[in-house]
């Protein structure tokens, strides 16, 4: 039981790192008033835009 309640715990650990590393980069982008945008490449259909790019 001990072995699985570190690897749930380092998994949670993980998780929660990878959700504040996510929030800290979203914020840099949407913070940025150059325009930024991400598109798939063979149709250049837009997946994301900044608020930059919306205004």
């Amino acid at each position: 039981m001990v072995g699985r309640t570190s690897l749930r715990r380092a998994g949670v650990q993980r998780s929660a790192s990878l959700r504040a590393s996510e929030a800290q980069l979203r914020a840099i982008v949407e913070d940025q008033t150059e325009l930024i945008a991400r598109s798939v490449p063979h149709n250049h259909t837009l997946t994301f835009v900044n608020e930059a790019y919306c205004r």
